[in-house]
């Protein structure tokens, strides 16, 4: 019998190419998905870095030199802002195991603290009203409490459940009587 060219292939030969197709696409595809991935680290490197890290004691690194900031600043200081001089205020410094308190004054400058405290004349000198020319932004917070670096003392953590499920939202109220 003579086949024609119009004739398809027999079953078995066309399942045959059918799976050396995919085959040949299948090792292109591995091939460059693991030839573009970048050379990673262990993951037993990145934890052994993370513990270490956690082990290191909190402060700045040894090779922190304050005096470079006082020259230059902070590196949060947003340009423009004025040094400020906050008076007559009530600081909890956090030392004394969080019982020092401090009345006085603070003064602010290229985003760092200069002086908590009684603050020294030679510190004033350079700004307005104090001698100098240099523009101070002066607040008197008549005996109110100014802490360090915090900005919200409460928190909402343990009021809901987390995943939020069903039922997670209730709140209950209790009366002396349940006490």
């Amino acid at each position: 019998m003579k086949r024609s060219l119009l004739a398809l292939p027999e079953p078995r030969s066309r399942i045959r190419r059918l799976a050396s197709l995919l085959t040949l696409v299948s090792l292109i595809y591995l091939f460059y998905t693991f030839s573009s991935l970048p050379n990673k680290e262990p993951p037993s490197t990145r934890i052994l870095e993370r513990c270490k890290a956690i082990s290191t004691p909190a402060g700045p690194p040894p090779n922190f030199k304050p005096s470079s900031r006082i020259q230059h600043g902070s590196d949060r200081h947003v340009p423009g802002t004025p040094p400020t001089l906050i008076r007559n205020a009530k600081i909890w410094t956090g030392t004394g195991n969080g019982t020092d308190v401090v009345f006085g004054d603070i003064l602010l400058d290229n985003g760092l603290i200069f002086g908590v405290g009684r603050i020294p004349p030679l510190l004033l000198n350079p700004f307005e009203g104090f001698g100098g020319d240099k523009r101070i932004l002066v607040v008197d917070v008549g005996g109110k409490w100014v802490t360090p670096g915090l900005v919200d003392l409460h928190s909402h953590i343990g009021v809901m459940s987390a995943p939020g499920l069903n039922g997670g939202y209730r709140v209950l109220a209790l009366s002396s009587s349940d006490v």
